[in-house]
């Protein structure tokens, strides 16, 4: 009777990993993008930024 608990905590265990290895996953994912979003907002702002600046020199 004791061995089918260790089991069955072992697995609870196991599966618990899992759930957290895939929230994780999905949180760098989302940090991922949202830090690629702001680079490429950042990267058109800078751009333009950089076009009025040589377009008022000449």
């Amino acid at each position: 009777m004791n061995l089918q608990i260790l089991r069955a905590r072992l697995i609870e265990k196991k599966s618990q990993r899992a759930a957290t290895m895939v929230e994780y996953g999905i949180m760098l994912a989302l940090i991922l993008l949202i830090a690629y979003m702001a680079f490429k907002e950042l990267g058109t702002t800078v751009k333009s930024t950089a076009t009025e600046a040589k377009s008022a020199f000449g």
